[in-house]
């Protein structure tokens, strides 16, 4: 979501911004394949724009792509589906690792709060 800006002005963003936001909403492999089949369709419609270019005028690099982000965050829901919807075949896994982060937000504030502790303390502390 950080690659597409909620206010962007491109139309472009915005629509793969709202095909991002229903990642968390898919709930079977039904729901996959129609959520792959609006990525294509956008693919398709804005193609034009991942491969425009902006030619530098008194710069070291001759030329770069104009929507860096927008490339990004397309590759990044093509690039490697199956660990994206690996959720979908393990039931135990969740979705997101939200609660893991916040577990991991806690240990480092333990950690900052103990910073004096020597490497090998900090490590048994943490297990």
């Amino acid at each position: 979501m950080r690659l597409l800006p909620l206010k962007s002005p491109i139309l472009a963003t915005k629509n793969l911004r709202i095909i991002a936001q229903k990642i968390i909403k898919i709930k079977n492999k039904k729901d996959k394949t129609l959520w792959k089949k609006e990525v294509e369709a956008w693919i398709k419609k804005y193609r034009f724009l991942l491969k425009e270019k902006t030619i530098g005028v008194n710069t070291k690099k001759k030329w770069w792509y104009t929507h860096k982000n927008l490339r990004q965050a397309i590759k990044l829901l093509t690039f490697d589906e199956k660990y994206l919807f690996t959720y979908l075949d393990y039931p135990f896994l969740p979705k997101t690792n939200n609660s893991l982060e916040g577990l991991n937000s806690h240990m480092k504030t333990k950690l900052a709060n103990h910073r004096g502790v020597k490497i090998s303390q900090q490590v048994n502390f943490i297990f």
